[in-house]
């Protein structure tokens, strides 16, 4: 099991290797309750490590480096983005 520091630096050593993409606690908070209203998933909180590496491939593919722009993709009218991003979570 992992301690609060442990997951700092792994996080910290993520977000080094994935070209520091932008993802605060708020945005966790935010896919969350976008993966529950869309799936019924509920994302635990010590679950914010698991979520930041799976869906960071993501968002390199859609050259995007803000989560928050990956969230504005998915809420688009006709995006079917959604798909992609349960599809990362729930594997």
């Amino acid at each position: 099991m992992k301690t609060r520091t442990g997951e700092a630096a792994f996080v910290a050593n993520e977000r080094r290797k994935s070209d520091a993409f932008a993802f605060d606690q708020q945005d966790f908070v935010y896919l969350q309750q976008l993966v529950k209203r869309k799936s019924g998933i509920i994302l635990a909180d010590d679950k914010q490590v698991m979520a930041y590496s799976r869906l960071t491939g993501r968002l390199r593919e859609l050259n995007l480096t803000r989560f928050r722009d990956y969230f504005d993709l998915i809420d688009r009218p006709g995006s079917n983005e959604i798909d992609h991003c349960l599809d990362a979570i729930s594997t």
